[in-house]
């Protein structure tokens, strides 16, 4: 497997950016407080008792990316888990996967696949090293951070026409890292102020807002949807950290809990064009569990909602897609295993 140069790389993102995507099956229509879902189990493809899969993201073709005990993953109800690279030395990870089934994430360096067992690395920008990625969207722009020093990160974006640019240069002061893109080209991540503070940039119009607090001193963005709204975490007044739902229009709002408590901890992690809100809450035991949050019903708690748990639970989920499918990790307390959920609505 070798790099391709960066003509080569326009011409990858151009096709595939042209190419037609077959539809995915629409789950069935169902009243919001009967969904249920159907689970599947990322296997990873080496066996033993230290063998685990991790989900970071899903499209809405289904299709699951993350990392799994040999490397970076691509997933599919009939495909199964496939590695993104092979007999290649070094650690692979991936972080998120678009609509024409490119992936981001690091393979030694930033790294976008724009297929399986094709790479392009990512370089980090000027003044900084060890770039990882973490966002994509269908254009093939990637968001990531790199070091600037041993406690210092600066927050970029990449395509393969420009380049990686220095969020702090185009007009992010003290950008330090950027969590995802969206399809209108405005990122979310997280800037070096007084304290760290939540963030959203829209790179088109070179501009950003802070995205404020729950109270206390601190908030970080970890997902936006097309509309703009943002999902993160932020301390409130008491130094707790919450999950938020953020829109321009109502600003910052508090999530809730799982476990009912002004002390609870939890974080929103990916939103859907639906309003649909994923995460974890800890429970009132302090136990973390995976939950999904509207409008309409609240929070609620996704292991009360798969079926076929058994004695696996589901901890975190990471990602819900356009079409209400969540991934996320989870651990069976009985056998021990680690593994990438998949939760399919029916």
């Amino acid at each position: 497997m070798k790099p391709i140069s960066r003509s080569g790389i326009v011409a990858l993102v151009l096709l595939a950016t042209a190419a037609s995507v077959p539809a995915q099956r629409t789950p069935r229509a169902r009243p919001a407080e009967l969904q249920r879902y159907e689970l599947f189990l990322v296997q990873p493809t080496e066996i033993g008792s230290s063998a685990y899969t991790s989900a970071a993201s899903v499209n809405d073709l289904g299709q699951v990316t993350g990392t799994s005990s040999t490397g970076a993953f691509l997933w599919s109800v009939t495909g199964g888990t496939v590695e993104l690279v092979e007999g290649v030395t070094g650690y692979s990870s991936a972080r998120d996967v678009n609509l024409l089934g490119m992936v981001a994430g690091s393979l030694d360096t930033a790294t976008l696949w724009p297929a399986i067992d094709t790479t392009v690395p990512i370089p980090p920008p000027a003044g900084t090293f060890f770039p990882f990625a973490f966002g994509l969207n269908d254009a093939g722009r990637v968001v990531g951070e790199a070091s600037v020093s041993s406690n210092l990160k600066a927050a970029w974006v990449w395509d393969p026409l420009n380049g990686t640019r220095d969020l702090r240069v185009l007009g992010v002061p003290g950008a330090a890292s950027a969590a995802a893109i969206n399809e209108s080209n405005q990122i979310v991540g997280k800037r070096l102020a007084s304290n760290y503070i939540a963030y959203r940039f829209d790179l088109n119009a070179g501009t950003f807002v802070d995205l404020g607090t729950l109270g206390g001193p601190t908030s970080e963005a970890f997902g936006i949807d097309d509309l703009g709204r943002v999902v993160g975490s932020a301390r409130n007044a008491n130094y707790n950290t919450r999950p938020f739902l953020w829109t321009s229009a109502s600003g910052m709002r508090d999530l809730g809990s799982l476990g009912g408590q002004p002390y609870d901890y939890g974080e929103a992690t990916s939103i859907n064009r639906a309003g649909q809100v994923v995460g974890y809450s800890s429970l009132a035991t302090g136990e973390r569990h995976a939950f999904l949050w509207d409008a309409a019903h609240g929070m609620r708690d996704l292991n009360e909602m798969a079926d076929g748990l058994g004695t696996f639970r589901l901890i975190i989920a990471t990602r819900i897609n356009n079409t209400g499918w969540i991934v996320g990790n989870g651990r069976d307390p009985v056998s021990g295993i680690i593994r990438a959920f998949v939760l399919r609505p029916m």
